[in-house]
């Protein structure tokens, strides 16, 4: 039976055509999210809804809601949130993560530590071009913990042995977070 013309209502079989089409759409796109997620490396979900800007007033609501705009993934620039421990740093940086993944893009999450030991058992086995390509893939890639241990010269990280930061400095975005440092290694939040 099909719809009188002209009533500006679509015949049953195309509007559950479209209904279908639509529940698969969702599908497909919560299926990559979720992918995404779980290849992300993230420790938990906290978005910027979650997050109490009564707790911490000295952040900007307009400033942290406009990073959640992601402009500056797509302009390869980098995000740094200094600041002494327990004031939100990583739940605003996971936020920024989660938000990048929910747009579309591909992120990852380490902390500087675990990124450090990693590169530097890639390197030991001679799979390090591998690794770095697999850290520059992300469009957003989330460094925590900058600042909480020493970083030893023999890591595998510092520029002059491992292209990483070189590599992603132009081509992707970051968003490093660590305990803010007056002088060297005196752990002093400024």
């Amino acid at each position: 039976m099909k719809a009188p013309a002209g009533d500006g209502r679509a015949p049953p079989r195309a509007k559950r055509f479209e209904e279908l089409i639509s529940a698969q759409i969702l599908l497909r796109n919560s299926r990559r999210l979720q992918a995404t997620m779980r290849s992300s490396c993230l420790p938990a979900v906290k978005t910027l809804d979650q997050f109490d800007f009564s707790f911490q007033p000295s952040i900007k609501r307009e400033q942290i809601e406009s990073l959640h705009e992601l402009g500056f993934v797509a302009r390869a620039e980098n995000v740094i949130l200094l600041g002494p421990p327990g004031v939100g740093k990583t739940h605003l940086a996971i936020s920024l993560a989660i938000a990048a993944a929910e747009s579309g893009r591909e992120v990852y999450y380490g902390t500087l530590a675990a990124l450090i030991e990693s590169l530097t058992e890639a390197k030991a086995a001679g799979k390090l071009p591998g690794r770095v390509r697999v850290l520059t893939h992300p469009a957003l890639l989330v460094v925590d913990e900058i600042g909480y241990l020493p970083i030893s010269q023999d890591s595998a990280l510092p520029t002059r042995k491992v292209p990483l930061l070189p590599a992603r400095h132009h081509s992707r975005g970051w968003v490093n977070q660590g305990v803010a440092t007056h002088g060297r290694g005196s752990g002093k939040a400024v």
